[in-house]
């Protein structure tokens, strides 16, 4: 009897081991938490398939990912870039052509009349 529970215990181990990743992305309601599953399941029994799913379980995953106030949408640097009139890109103040639209930008006094 002792050794049918020894042999139960040593599965159910195995088996929450080899199932490790899959249960760090529930755990974490990662987005890719059935592919996570499904790549354990059929090559998690190669060293190389489990770490990949180890790894892929515990980086981080789209639904939790905000957007960083240190990079705000392009802001016009304390005046030395204005938008372009034809595109409405960010260029440098001095430019003569925008570089998103080929636009020729003839005088400085344009340039001055687009600033933001």
């Amino acid at each position: 009897m002792g050794a049918k529970v020894d042999a139960t215990v040593f599965i159910l181990f195995v088996l929450t081991l080899y199932f490790l990743p899959t249960v760090i992305a529930w755990s974490r309601d990662h987005d890719g938490m059935v592919k996570i599953f499904l790549l354990n399941l059929f090559f998690g029994w190669t060293a190389i398939g489990w770490i990949g799913a180890l790894f892929w379980s515990i980086s981080s995953s789209s639904a939790s990912f905000e957007p960083s106030p240190a990079t705000p949408v392009q802001q016009e640097d304390s005046g030395q870039r204005i938008r372009c009139p034809e595109c409405a890109e960010l260029i440098l103040k001095m430019a003569k052509v925008c570089k998103h639209c080929g636009h020729k930008l003839d005088s400085p006094s344009e340039n001055e009349d687009v600033a933001a």
